[in-house]
């Protein structure tokens, strides 16, 4: 594949470099777009975030060519030691490093190799990393061997998400309604996963932010490809609901009474899925072999001041606590549940 024309700024070539290579592999990668003269009087800034789990390292970032770049590189397969598999793509910054990107870079290496799964993003007068400890006891302990190494003038900040992450299993939700896409819930893995997902979602017209937790096991194989599948094969259908639970898909399409295109439709997807994923669709939700599919909830705000709630809740006590939210902003005779409770939904 063969990049060219002329982008606004470095970011932006750098965003379109990002895009192509989940396509198509380094080696395949033809970078010839140039940058506008306006932005190229003004250097990119030096970045670098690495993605650390059990069973791949992935880094991404403008970095310094040459023999820094190598010393880079170097570290990475140091730290990988053939155990795991390493993935990187850099642009080639055009600046010398400076004794404090040196420094966070230094001090990023040595975060990763106190975590066991985590993101570490280095800048030339920061590190953030985000690790999945699983205690304040631990985050406290990564944090104090920082602090023991951190040089003077470099900022840094430790955050913790596994107080925040889902308990288990990777879902993706989304409804469909006129035309108009929108996420309902959806799990990532890191940061710089949620980043993926997002741009590419641009192409579905999502352009709002994701509403996702953080998940502490490895991502299934095939989990966002199944997820790009789905949502190609809506894009004709103007109103329909995703429900991807780890690698099994199930699709509702209220709108389409023939069944002849319904099953096209499950078809189609069925010979582009990744090996060991299904996929089923139905027009009715009762149709559906295991009833788990997404919980798609509204509020319908009356002119007389009235509120409805509308969708599936999990319990009665979710749709306890759902009421007395809405009771206690709106009037305790003002709200109306015309719901229902399936068991068989999660907590999203």
């Amino acid at each position: 594949m063969v990049l060219s024309g002329q982008a606004a700024s470095a970011a932006q070539r750098f965003q379109a470099l990002t895009l192509a290579r989940k396509s198509v592999a380094i080696h395949n990668l033809s970078d010839q777009i140039s940058v506008s003269e306006t932005d190229a009087k003004t250097p990119a800034a030096l970045t670098l975030q690495i993605l650390k789990t059990p069973k791949f390292i992935r880094a991404m970032g403008n970095v310094p060519s040459g023999p820094k770049q190598e010393a880079l590189l170097a570290g990475l397969r140091d730290m990988a030691a053939g155990q795991v598999e390493l993935k990187h793509f850099f642009t080639a910054a055009q600046r010398r490093p400076s004794e404090t990107w040196l420094n966070a870079q230094q001090l990023g290496f040595e975060a990763l190799a106190q975590i066991h799964r985590g993101e570490v993003t280095i800048a030339e007068d920061r590190v953030v990393v985000k690790a999945l400890a699983k205690t304040e006891e631990r985050r406290q302990a990564v944090l104090t061997n920082l602090e023991q190494l951190s040089p003077a003038g470099l900022l840094y900040e430790v955050v913790v998400v596994a107080p925040n992450a889902a308990p288990e299993g990777y879902r993706f939700r989304a409804v469909k309604r006129n035309g108009a896409l929108r996420v309902l819930a959806c799990r990532v893995d890191s940061q710089m996963h949620l980043k993926a997902l997002a741009s590419a979602l641009q192409a579905f017209g999502v352009t709002h932010g994701l509403p996702c937790l953080m998940n502490l096991a490895d991502r299934p194989s095939g989990f966002d490809k199944t997820i790009f599948l789905a949502l190609d094969a809506v894009k004709p259908i103007r109103a329909a609901t995703i429900h991807l639970e780890d690698n099994h898909l199930q699709l509702f399409f209220p709108d389409l009474p023939e069944a002849d295109r319904i099953a096209a439709v499950v078809e189609k997807i069925k010979q582009r899925l990744p090996e060991g994923y299904g996929v089923e669709a139905s027009r009715n939700l009762s149709d559906m072999a295991d009833g788990g599919l997404a919980a798609e909830f509204s509020f319908e705000l009356e002119a007389d001041g009235n509120l409805i709630l509308q969708g599936p809740l999990k319990d009665q006590r979710a749709q306890r606590a759902v009421k007395a939210l809405a009771q206690a902003r709106f009037g305790f005779d003002k709200v109306a549940f015309s719901g229902s409770l399936v068991p068989a939904l999660g907590n999203d």
